[in-house]
């Protein structure tokens, strides 16, 4: 078996370097194809496919919230339901509130902006993230501690990989915080955070309806998420029950935290991977037609081999083991291009990325790209290994068999792959005729307003001058002028995040902002 394959190998080498021109269009033709598959996959691997850094990741849910009367999705919580809801023994082993916000970080050599994020002590350990350096955050500092955790990079930018930095003093949006540890490499969570802060939910306390937080838990041992779904909302429901001014309606849902990363983004992907699939498949079905082609030209050499005793099945390995070694080597240039081809897609992407999110080909694309190649090669190659080895030896070897009965079967052949090329390619071109409708229409809605005119901005002044509401109205007026008429600012947690995220119009000539203030 072993030596019939090493001949197969060696015989279909030297019968490609006899035909150049033959295998060097049907390696392009298929890497281009495989290429293309490359690229689509490595994003559908990176979002759909590829484990998350977090330990036992199955178990992480996020837990929703939802207005059941108005049929909306709400998604965050109040601290105080969280108290509640959090205490349901027996289904979640650990919860954990999170929210992410920027910081302004003073205390180095220059103050600095960073993402950043206020949460329960318990969530790292939920997620089973680790401290380099240092410690974790407590319990007993959710709602008064001034101590902070900075990430690995964030280490080594602003202070050189110093061990030294545990115990430093910062400030954070003018507040004196103390730095008790330094968070494992590559973990950003939520997605950008650089520098974690214990929640201090402040006057959040006293609010159920100030719904500010997301929800994050992991499943007890042996719960399923349909238990847990229900001890959850039985949960909602009495607060419901008690607390009728402000709950009534509202409910709970459970996420696996997988699932909220992908649910967007599935549909997209899966389209884009059945897109470059029927690619593939035209690139297939060319080669087989250059199969073909060549095949009649070697009916004479097939039938003297088959004259002289060679088996059928003989003639159909040794042909699919040249179309085997086509498929591979176009697949090996296929994954080259495709990397070239996420590398220019990466290029386009926003330079902040969640840190889970890196589009690289890695062992499974690299596997996925092996097999593709070689059913590729199987695909393309099996009908017309058949057909050539049609056991016709009188009519192949007379002078005229090329016009006989077996040249008919190959030309309806041919046909029916050319038929297939265009039905596949009918279908991939009304496809991207709608997907361009539907981006003009995106482009074109209309929103209610004109926004080459709308600017959007936050203000997060630091210092104690600035602690009240007032203070930062004022500092508002400062920024967008005098005459504020026509500026709304968003003054609902004004105390939690001590910012302001403001709307103005622009002049007309674009050079100002008109400002109104807020009521």
């Amino acid at each position: 078996m072993l030596d019939s394959l090493t001949h197969d190998i060696r015989y279909a080498v030297r019968s490609l370097r006899r035909s150049p021109g033959y295998a060097v269009v049907a390696i392009l033709c298929l890497s281009l194809g495989i290429a293309a598959n490359v690229t689509v996959f490595t994003p559908v691997n990176t979002l759909l496919l590829r484990p998350l850094p977090f330990a036992d990741q199955d178990r992480v849910v996020n837990v929703y919230t939802t207005l059941e009367r108005e049929r909306r999705f709400e998604g965050s919580w109040s601290y105080a339901d969280y108290l509640d809801v959090g205490t349901v023994g027996g289904t979640l082993s650990a919860v954990g509130l999170v929210n992410d916000t920027q910081l302004n970080v003073g205390g180095l050599d220059e103050p600095e902006r960073v993402q950043g994020a206020r949460m329960t002590a318990s969530v790292f350990p939920l997620l089973g993230v680790r401290t380099v350096l240092g410690r974790g955050l407590r319990a007993d500092e959710d709602e008064t501690g001034k101590v902070m955790l900075i990430g690995y990079g964030f280490w080594q930018r602003k202070f050189a990989g110093d061990p030294s930095v545990i115990g430093r003093a910062l400030t954070v949006n003018g507040q004196p915080y103390t730095v008790v540890g330094v968070v494992q490499d590559k973990i950003k969570f939520p997605e950008f955070a650089e520098v974690w802060l214990p929640l201090e939910p402040g006057e959040l306390k006293a609010h159920r309806d100030w719904r500010n937080y997301n929800f994050v838990a992991r499943l007890a041992p042996n719960v399923t998420p349909a238990q847990a779904q229900a001890r959850v909302a039985s949960a909602m429901q009495s607060l419901q029950a008690r607390f009728a001014d402000t709950n009534k309606g509202w409910t709970a849902w459970l996420e696996p935290y997988r699932e909220n990363v992908a649910r967007d983004v599935r549909p997209m992907m899966l389209t884009m991977l059945g897109a470059v699939a029927f690619v593939l498949l035209i690139a297939c079905a060319n080669v087989a037609n250059l199969m073909l082609a060549r095949a009649t030209n070697r009916q004479r050499e097939i039938a003297v081999r088959l004259a002289l005793g060679a088996g059928r099945r003989r003639i159909v390995q040794q042909l699919l083991t040249e179309s085997v070694i086509l498929g591979v080597v176009g697949g090996g240039l296929g994954a080259l291009l495709g990397v070239w081809g996420v590398d220019a897609i990466v290029g386009l992407l926003p330079a902040e990325m969640p840190f889970w999110m890196v589009f690289n080909v890695d062992g499974r694309v690299l596997t996925a790209t092996l097999v593709m190649s070689v059913l590729t090669g199987i695909v393309f190659g099996l009908v017309p290994a058949l057909q050539a080895s049609s056991p016709r030896l009188g009519e192949t070897l007379k002078e005229n068999s090329r016009s006989s009965t077996g040249g008919l079967r190959s030309v309806r052949l041919r046909s029916m792959l050319v038929v297939t090329e265009l039905v596949l390619s009918v279908v991939l071109l009304i496809g991207a005729a709608l997907m361009i409708q539907s981006f003009i229409r995106m482009r074109t809605a209309r929103l209610g307003f004109e926004p080459s005119h709308v600017l959007t901005f936050q203000l997060a002044p630091e210092g104690t001058r600035y602690a009240s509401d007032s203070a930062l109205l004022r500092r508002r007026d400062r920024a967008v002028g005098r005459d504020s008429r026509d500026c709304a600012c968003g003054r609902r947690g004004l105390a939690a995040r001590s910012q302001l995220l403001c709307v103005a119009e622009l002049s007309a000539t674009g050079q100002g902002v008109r400002g109104r203030r807020p009521a």
